[in-house]
């Protein structure tokens, strides 16, 4: 128990204080409890006023009804997803996109650590996927990608057909498309916008 009360001491210790507060105290085990309780003491935030990725706007009490997740950070084993989740909100409002952040223990019993859901408007889903994708989520395909090509040998490469490997993208972006197209004119409108179309 020693270990798994260091490893939780740990884990909220890398925690910035607006997503410690945001944990919800209730929803943990005893041990997790306490180790929380001790880091909140720790900063001095006993009675700091709840932080803002714990209130909904103030504009939408029923933000929970109307918000879906975009994305989700937190596995065990990796204490910097409270970092990532600060991460894709800030590029997300950056883009102009309401963005909040919901903390809840991990479904599973006895797995210490919190899981950080990144809430938006339902209307604002495929906008918010789009934003993440191109300023993080890309890259670390990018890298994935990468590193798969430099291990495959001379002639596994040069057999490699790009058409085979990029087949999957283009037929998810045609049939987006598709769909936003067919449901702007089921509802009249003449002119579907169309990036990159002149």
């Amino acid at each position: 128990m020693a270990t798994d009360l260091g490893s939780l001491r740990a884990y909220y210790s890398r925690l910035s204080d607006e997503v410690l507060l945001a944990v919800d105290r209730d929803e943990l085990v005893e041990a997790e409890q306490t180790c929380l309780d001790e880091e909140i003491a720790r900063r001095g935030l006993d009675n700091q006023p709840e932080p803002e990725l714990a209130t909904p706007p103030a504009a939408d009490p029923g933000w929970t009804e109307g918000w879906v997740s975009v994305c989700e950070f937190g596995t065990p084993n990796d204490p910097d997803n409270a970092p990532n989740a600060d991460e894709a909100r800030a590029v997300l409002r950056d883009a102009g996109i309401p963005c909040e952040i919901q903390a809840r223990p991990h479904d599973e019993e006895n797995v210490p650590g919190v899981i950080f859901q990144v809430m938006v408007p339902s209307a604002q889903l495929l906008h918010a996927t789009s934003v993440l994708d191109m300023h993080i989520f890309n890259a670390q395909l990018e890298e994935t990608w990468k590193s798969h090509f430099e291990a495959l040998s001379d002639a596994e490469l040069h057999a490699m057909d790009l058409d085979d490997v990029i087949g999957g993208c283009l037929d998810r972006v045609a049939r987006l498309k598709r769909a936003y197209e067919n449901e702007m004119e089921r509802r009249g409108f003449s002119k579907p916008r169309a990036s990159g179309a002149s």
